[in-house]
């Protein structure tokens, strides 16, 4: 069970998540959180990925995905694109894939990962990338509770940073499923 908050600014994607994972029924709190940061080759800057779903997934794109292409190079949409076929290939290419058949003619991640970089969105899926046009957006389990979250914080004008982590905040503790150990949620940022 996961929450995966996110908000742009115009300038940024501040992204937030849980800790919480579950063991065979028992609460874990991860070290790492379910964010990753990456950094693109050429320059391009920070790129996270949020993940919900099977935990393998964080790992497996941790330590395997390299994006060694320039956002810039053919335009942010086409650039996620590929960020999604070089994801898709990291998670088929695990044993057990984390690519899973939906039926005989499609597949699907084993979870859901959004892409920020810069002030940008997107949700990706095989071999593709879905841009986001809204400037929040959340997943996992707590998405409901996070969304509503987001949008009031917006609508009051709080600042990007304390509306992501309360809306992670606020997830964890009305869901039962998400959690945060005495760190609190895990704040991330495509630039400073």
């Amino acid at each position: 069970m996961t929450i995966i908050a996110a908000m742009s600014d115009g300038e940024r994607v501040i992204m937030g998540c849980d800790t919480r994972a579950d063991y065979c029924g028992t609460a874990i709190y991860m070290a790492r959180g379910k964010i990753i940061t990456l950094t693109t080759m050429g320059g391009g800057g920070r790129v996270l990925l949020g993940v919900s779903g099977n935990s393998a997934i964080i790992a497996r794109l941790q330590h395997h995905l390299k994006i060694d292409f320039a956002p810039n190079a053919d335009g942010p949409d086409r650039w996620a694109h590929r960020v999604a076929e070089a994801a898709t290939t990291v998670l088929a290419e695990a044993t057990p894939p984390l690519v899973t058949p939906e039926d005989d003619s499609a597949s699907s991640f084993d979870g859901t990962v959004l892409l920020a970089w810069r002030d940008r969105m997107w949700v990706l899926h095989v071999h593709g990338a879905m841009p986001l046009q809204d400037s929040v957006h959340t997943m996992g389990s707590g998405s409901e509770i996070g969304l509503g979250s987001l949008h009031t914080a917006q609508r009051l004008g709080m600042d990007p940073r304390e509306a992501v982590d309360l809306a992670v905040r606020l997830a964890s503790t009305y869901n039962a499923g998400c959690g945060i150990d005495d760190r609190g949620p895990m704040i991330h940022a495509t630039l400073d």
